[in-house]
C-alpha cells in the first residue's frame, strides 16, 4: 500500500510538473507567435509601401519624356503634326496616364487625347478658378521644379494625380507641361486589400485627406510611414485586419492545442509504464549497434569494443574479410539477390562465433572478425582456414548457385598500431594486398605489405612522369586466321618502358591509373597512336583492322563522337577499327553503353566482347549489346585440354548462332590450336604465333607472308 501511495505521489508530481512545463511553454509560444505575426505584418507593410512608391515613380517617369520632347521643339516651334507624332509614339507606354498637355505661357495648346478634353484648349492655367491649380503654377514658375499635387476628384470623374513641370527657354520661363495620373487604375493594379490582406491600409495626403482606405489616423494606427516622391508627401497608415487576428488565433489554437495534447500524451505514457523506457532503450541500442540487413554487430559496435579493449590494454587480432568479385552479383542479378547472399554469408560467419571471436559487418561485402586473443601468423591461419573452407561451399539464392571466395587481411594490437584506426587500416591494407596478388587467401600485415601499399601511392607520380616523357609505346599482337595462317587483324596493347630500360606490365600500371584518375590520359594516348598507325598503314596499302581497349570511365558518347570525328578528318575507314569491351569490365550504366555502341556501329566500327566466359556477365552483355566479335577468355583457352573443353565448344556454337566473328585469346600451344580448329574457331591470337610486337614487325610479317 505504501508502495502504491509512493507511485501515486510520484505520478501526481510528474503530472503537476508537466502542467507547469506546458504553462511555461504556452507562454513562450504565445509570445513567439504574436511577435512573429507582428514582424510579418511589418514586412507586408514595407512591401506595400515599396510597391506604391514604385508604381507612382514608374508613372511619373513619363513627365521626363514629355519634358524632353517639349524642350527639343522650342526652337523650331511645336506643331500639331510633331505633337501628334510624339503622342502616337508614346501612347502604348501611357499606362495609368489619363491625359497630358503642353501649355506655352501657361495656356493649354496641345492636349492628348483630345477627345473629352476639347474645352481645355486655350485655357489659361494661371487664371484657373481653382486656387490649387494657380498655386501649383506659381510654385512651378518660382522653383523651376516638378510639382505634384493631389490626388483629386477629377471633373471628368475618378481620382487623379496632377504632375506639372516648368519648361525654360534659356533663362526665361517658356511654359508648362502637365500629366494627369489615373490613381484609380494604379490602386486597382496594386490591389492592396487583396495582396496585403493581413492589414487595413490607408493612404492620405500630407494634409491628412484620405484618398484610399478607411480613415484610421484617429485610431493611433499600428503602422505609419511617410511616402515621398518628387515634391509630394503621402502618409501611409495601417492596422491589423480581421484576417490577421483570425489567423493568429487559429495558429495559437493549433500550436497550443497540439502542444497540450502532446504533453498529455507524454503524461499518459509516463503514468502507464516507466518500464517501456527500458525496452525502448534496448531497441535504440540494437538500431545503433546492429546491422539491419545481416543482424550482425555493426561498425559502431566494433569501434566501441576496440576502444574498450585498448583502454584496458588488451591484446587482440583484427581479421578483415572481403568477398571476392561480389559486385558482379549486384550488377548482374540485382541488389536483392546480393543482399540475400550476404545474409547467408553472415550466417556462416556467425557459426564460428565464441567468447574469443565476434563477427561484425564493416560495410557492403566487408566483414571484420575480432579475436580477443593474440595469435601468431601460423595459429591465426589455422584458425581461419576452416572458416574460409566454409565460406567457399556453394550458396543457393532463387535457384542461382554461387561459388565464392574471399580475401582476408589481418593485423594485431599492439604490435601493428596504437589505435583502432591504425589496426583496422593495416588489416585493410593486408586484405588489399591479397586482392592485388590473386585473391582467395590470408595475409597478415607486415612491413613489406605496408611498403608495397605506400609504394603504389608513389607510383602515381611515376606514371604521370612516364606519360609526360613518352615512355609509353604501342605494341600490336597479330590475330591470325586458323585455316590460312593469314593475319587478319591486330590488338593494340600499350607498353611502358622506363628511362632505365625496365618494362612495367600493364597489369600493374593500368589498375593504378584507373584508381588515380589517369586512365583518361592513357586512353587518349592509345587512341591517338592507333589512329596514326591506321593512317600510316592506309598509305602503305595494308588493310589491317586494329582492336583497342577503352576503360569503363571513358566509355561515353563524347569519346565515341571524338574518335569518329578524328577518323573522318584523317580519312580512315571505320571498318578498320574495333572497340573491345572486356567481359571483366564493370559497366555501371548499361543504357549508356548501348547508346555508345550504337554510335560506333552506325559508323561501321566493330565491337568485340573481350574475356568472354570470364564471369557472370557474358550472356547478359551478349543479349543487350550490339557486338560483332566474341573473344574467348584466355583462361578458358589455357584449360581447353582439361576442364574447359565443353565450355569453349559451347561458346563457339553460340557465336555461330549469333553470326559473330570468333577469336580465341592466349593460344600458346599447337594442341590448343588443333582443338580450336576442329571446333570451328575462326581466328586466334597468342604467343603460339607471336607476342605483341611493334608496328614495323607486323609490317614485316605481312611482307614475308606475301
Amino acid at each position: 500500500m505504501i508502495t502504491n501511495r509512493k507511485k501515486i505521489v510520484r505520478y501526481i508530481i510528474v503530472i503537476v510538473f508537466i502542467i507547469f512545463a506546458w504553462g511555461i511553454f504556452a507562454h513562450f509560444q504565445y509570445n513567439y507567435i504574436t511577435t512573429n505575426k507582428k514582424i510579418n505584418a511589418q514586412e507586408e507593410f514595407l512591401k506595400a509601401e515599396t510597391s506604391i512608391h514604385s508604381a507612382i515613380n514608374q508613372t511619373t517617369i513619363f513627365i521626363y519624356a514629355l519634358k524632353g520632347f517639349t524642350a527639343s521643339q522650342i526652337n523650331t516651334g511645336i506643331t500639331d503634326e510633331s505633337f501628334n507624332a510624339f503622342s502616337n509614339e508614346v501612347q502604348k507606354s501611357m499606362d495609368n496616364i489619363k491625359n497630358f498637355s503642353i501649355a506655352p505661357n501657361n495656356i493649354q495648346q496641345f492636349v492628348f487625347p483630345i477627345e473629352g478634353n476639347e474645352a481645355t484648349i486655350g485655357h489659361n492655367l494661371a487664371k484657373d478658378e481653382r486656387e490649387t491649380v494657380r498655386r501649383d503654377i506659381e510654385q512651378a514658375m518660382k522653383t523651376n521644379e516638378i510639382v505634384v499635387s493631389g490626388p483629386y476628384e477629377l471633373r471628368q470623374g475618378g481620382l487623379g494625380l496632377i504632375v506639372r513641370a516648368p519648361i525654360m527657354e534659356g533663362e526665361s520661363y517658356w511654359g508648362l507641361i502637365n500629366i494627369v495620373v489615373d490613381m484609380d487604375a494604379i490602386l486597382d493594379d496594386l490591389n492592396l486589400e487583396g495582396t496585403y490582406s493581413k492589414l487595413n491600409i490607408s493612404l492620405a495626403t500630407e494634409k491628412s485627406d484620405v484618398f484610399y482606405g478607411k480613415d484610421i489616423e484617429h485610431k493611433n494606427p499600428v503602422l505609419r510611414k511617410e511616402i515621398t516622391f518628387l515634391n509630394d508627401h503621402w502618409i501611409m497608415t495601417a492596422d491589423y485586419s480581421d484576417m490577421y487576428y483570425n489567423e493568429q488565433k487559429r495558429e495559437l489554437f493549433i500550436n497550443l492545442g497540439t502542444s497540450l495534447l502532446i504533453f498529455l500524451l507524454i503524461a499518459f505514457t509516463i503514468i502507464n509504464g516507466f518500464y517501456k523506457n527500458f525496452l525502448l532503450s534496448n531497441q535504440v541500442h540494437d538500431l545503433v549497434y546492429t546491422d539491419t540487413l545481416t543482424s550482425l554487430k555493426n561498425r559502431r559496435a566494433l569501434i566501441k569494443k576496440l576502444e574498450n579493449l585498448i583502454s584496458n590494454n588488451k591484446k587482440f587480432n583484427i581479421v578483415f574479410i572481403d568477398i571476392d568479385d561480389f559486385k558482379n552479383v549486384n550488377d548482374t542479378l540485382g541488389h536483392t539477390v546480393g543482399d540475400r547472399l550476404l545474409k547467408q554469408i553472415a550466417s556462416r560467419l556467425v557459426s564460428f562465433e565464441n567468447k574469443a571471436l565476434q563477427v561484425y559487418r564493416w560495410s557492403g561485402d566487408e566483414f571484420i572478425l575480432l579475436i580477443n586473443e593474440h595469435y601468431s601468423q601460423e595459429n591465426l591461419t589455422n584458425l581461419l582456414e576452416p572458416l574460409m573452407k566454409e565460406l567457399k561451399k556453394p550458396y543457393l539464392v532463387d535457384a542461382n548457385r554461387f561459388d565464392i571466395s574471399c580475401s582476408i587481411g589481418t593485423s594485431a594490437y599492439p604490435q601493428d598500431g596504437n589505435s583502432y584506426d591504425d589496426i583496422i587500416k593495416y588489416a585493410d591494407i593486408a586484405m588489399y594486398y591479397v586482392k592485388k596478388t590473386g585473391k582467395n587467401r590470408i595475409q597478415m600485415y607486415n612491413q613489406n605489405v605496408g611498403k608495397q601499399y605506400y609504394d603504389e601511392i608513389n607510383f602515381e607520380e611515376k606514371l604521370i612522369t612516364a606519360l609526360k616523357d613518352n615512355q609509353m609505346k604501342m605494341y600490336y599482337q597479330p590475330q591470325v586466321e586458323i585455316t590460312t595462317g593469314k593475319i587478319v587483324g591486330v590488338e593494340a596493347l600499350i607498353r611502358w618502358q622506363e628511362a632505365n630500360g625496365d618494362w612495367i606490365s600493364p597489369g600493374i600500371f593500368i589498375p593504378i591509373a584507373e584508381k588515380h584518375n589517369l586512365i583518361d590520359r592513357i586512353d587518349d594516348f592509345v587512341i591517338s597512336n592507333v589512329l596514326d598507325q591506321l593512317k600510316a598503314w592506309k598509305a602503305m596499302e595494308i588493310p589491317l583492322k586494329i582492336s583497342i581497349n577503352i576503360s569503363a570511365k571513358q566509355f561515353r558518347r563524347e569519346l565515341a563522337e571524338k574518335i569518329l570525328q578524328l577518323m573522318e578528318t584523317m580519312e580512315i575507314n571505320p571498318e578498320y577499327l574495333e572497340i573491345e569491351i572486356t567481359e571483366r569490365l564493370k559497366i555501371e550504366n548499361i543504357d549508356i553503353a548501348i547508346d555508345v555502341i550504337k554510335i560506333f556501329r552506325d559508323a561501321g566500327v566493330g565491337i568485340a566482347l573481350d574475356d568472354f566466359g570470364a564471369g557472370y556477365s557474358s550472356l547478359t552483355y551478349l543479349s543487350k549489346l550490339d557486338v560483332t566479335t566474341i573473344k574467348i577468355d584466355f583462361d578458358l583457352i589455357s584449360r581447353i585440354t582439361h576442364d574447359s573443353y565443353k565450355i569453349v565448344k559451347s561458346i563457339i556454337a553460340l557465336a555461330k548462332d549469333y553470326d559473330l566473328e570468333l577469336i580465341a585469346e592466349g593460344v600458346e600451344e599447337l594442341k590448343q590450336l588443333e582443338i580450336l580448329e576442329k571446333m570451328g574457331c575462326q581466328i586466334y591470337q597468342g604467343f603460339y604465333f607471336s607476342e605483341a610486337v611493334e608496328a614495323k614487325e607486323i609490317e614485316s610479317f605481312l611482307i614475308n607472308k606475301k
